[in-house]
């Protein structure tokens, strides 16, 4: 099932694909459903690690919300939610960090309209608005 909702995702096509994608992937693997909470996600919330030679993505743990008190504990924790580099997900991630606009520090940023997959930054200096998110 997973795989057929990672088929719609051609992440490598553009910005706003990318960025449908990333938003599916926090939404399912982080729990993060709120649209307000979403659209003020900085890209510093986002903390990747390796694990016993695996690669994950959490919450940092600085982020705290009404449902995650005090952002995840350790690295370690069975319990935290995660994105394993496996699924394939992590690469989405990775991807939409590289092409984020430095001059902005929200995750979520308006895409370029006349970008290319060639060029460095595929977002403007604006983040998405939580009626943008909908």
């Amino acid at each position: 099932c997973m795989q057929k909702i990672n088929d719609l995702f051609d992440r490598r096509k553009d910005a706003v694909t990318l960025t449908q994608h990333v938003w599916f992937i926090i939404t399912y693997h982080l729990g993060l459903r709120g649209r307000e909470l979403q659209s003020k996600l900085r890209r510093e919330d986002l903390e990747i690690f390796t694990h016993n030679s695996v690669e994950y993505c959490q919450l940092g743990s600085e982020f705290t919300t009404k449902n995650h008190q005090g952002g995840a504990s350790s690295h370690a924790s069975s319990t935290s939610a995660g994105i394993i580099s496996n699924q394939g997900h992590l690469l989405s991630i990775k991807m939409m960090l590289k092409h984020l606009n430095p001059e902005c520090d929200r995750l979520f940023q308006r895409a370029k309209t006349n970008g290319t997959p060639r060029d460095p930054v595929w977002f403007v200096a604006s983040p998405l608005g939580k009626n943008a998110m909908s």
